[in-house]
């Protein structure tokens, strides 16, 4: 089961979350303490979403965030999952997972969602669910 949390349990919670989020999100080289706070201050004034899962026996097994934005080039909304972390999550927690976020994304008229990784478990996921995981992240440090 997915969750979303709200801003004040975000908030209350934040010393427990704060390095699953460093985890489980590309950053550049060297990133700042300062980097966590404004990903905290977006989770606190809603323009990013955290999201918990629970497998079946109410044991917590991963943590998505999430933002939408507009893609001003293509004109569509994109649901960008811009942290994904899982421990042991099994096959219902990310189908239901995916129900979810999918649910969501189309209530607020995104036609698609995209994800950085580099966790290969995540990858053969995006596969099976007939994702696109063709395109490289590339960055270099100047």
């Amino acid at each position: 089961m997915l969750v979303m949390l709200l801003p004040e349990q975000i908030s209350n919670n934040w010393d427990e979350i704060v390095w699953l989020i460093e985890e489980a999100t590309p950053g550049p080289v060297g990133a700042s303490n300062e980097r966590m706070n404004n990903v905290l201050e977006d989770l606190l004034i809603g323009k990013k979403k955290l999201w918990v899962s629970y497998n079946e026996n109410a044991t917590f097994d991963g943590l998505v965030g999430t933002e939408i934005y507009e893609d001003r080039i293509n004109g569509i909304r994109t649901m960008e999952i811009f942290a994904l972390w899982a421990k042991g999550a099994g096959e219902g927690s990310w189908t239901k997972g995916w129900e979810t976020l999918g649910r969501y994304a189309k209530k607020e008229n995104c036609t698609r969602v995209v994800a950085y990784t580099k966790e290969p478990s995540i990858i053969r996921r995006i596969k099976q669910l007939g994702g696109d995981t063709s395109f490289v992240f590339c960055e270099i440090p100047l």
